[in-house]
């Protein structure tokens, strides 16, 4: 059951990726980022409560809440809307990796010498990615969207790991309703450093056209993520999270047909290096 969710969320996620690129030609990160916090608001808290919400200890939800709005979500939301879609994308799913070792580190969960190996090629082909074709400053300038994807992965790794334990020991639908508060908090905060206000969807609902791919974008990165955090709960976060950061595949396929993202041979080596890593810890490893 935990690995069928997680390739849901896999889907859905490579899916909602393009979407969410589409939506920031319109709209800054920050503002894509309260819009997702109001659908997770609805949705996550609206599962939560319906399925078994228990009030619990206040300080470890409040903690595990704002850690997944800040590492897990809103630091996603700003490394995705930099550089091409097709090279930052596999970087991000690299933080099934970083899972892994946090997993190892904290939870005490155990990989078998083939899971380790993967690791080893995701963190190469990520290190292939990262190397500029040459040293000159407008190739350092494309360096800074990859290493926003980098920390992004490792925060993100960070999160899962703590949100797993914190699943583990009371609930996913507490987790829900903790995340979904964070997540609206924490939104506000990221809209007024990049100098954004609410205002700007006063008209919403007139002009829904316009807000086709933000509204499709972040619903899909809900509900993917949604599907991650269920499978928490049947599997350990070592399993499911690698099987989840599979998406690329999805992204980069959608996004060489409706991008036109163009990548260079080294960075393509790097890229396949990561996936079949990812596929390898997601389907093979232990």
């Amino acid at each position: 059951m935990g690995i069928f969710f997680a390739l849901c969320g896999s889907l859905v996620i490579g899916i909602a990726n393009v979407l969410m690129k589409k939506s920031f030609t319109t709209f800054s990160p920050s503002a894509s980022f309260f819009i997702f916090a109001l659908v997770c608001l609805i949705c996550w808290g609206g599962v939560g409560i319906l399925f078994g919400f228990t009030p619990g200890n206040l300080l470890y939800g409040t903690l595990v809440g704002f850690s997944t709005a800040i590492l897990g979500q809103g630091i996603y939301f700003h490394a995705l809307s930099k550089g091409e879609l097709s090279i930052n994308v596999p970087i991000l799913a690299s933080y099934s990796i970083y899972t892994v070792i946090f997993s190892i580190l904290f939870n005490h969960e155990q990989i078998d010498l083939f899971t380790g190996i993967c690791v080893f090629l995701a963190v190469l082909g990520t290190i292939i990615v990262a190397f500029p074709d040459k040293i000159d400053k407008e190739e350092l300038h494309k360096l800074s969207p990859i290493l926003w994807a980098i920390g992004a992965a490792v925060a993100i790794g960070a999160s899962d790991t703590l949100s797993k334990r914190y699943i583990t020991d009371t609930s996913v639908w507490n987790f829900f309703v903790y995340a979904a508060i964070a997540q609206v908090i924490v939104s506000f905060g990221y809209m007024k450093l990049q100098h954004q206000s609410v205002q700007q969807f006063t008209g919403m609902l007139k002009n829904l056209k316009d807000y086709t791919f933000l509204l499709w974008g972040t619903l899909a990165t809900a509900v993917g993520t949604l599907f991650l955090f269920v499978s928490f709960n049947f599997t350990l976060a070592s399993i499911a999270s690698p099987i989840t950061s599979t998406y690329p595949v999805v992204t980069i396929v959608l996004a060489q047909i409706f991008l036109k993202d163009k990548i260079s041979v080294k960075n393509w080596v790097g890229i396949a290096l990561v996936i079949v890593a990812i596929l390898g810890i997601g389907f093979l490893g232990k």
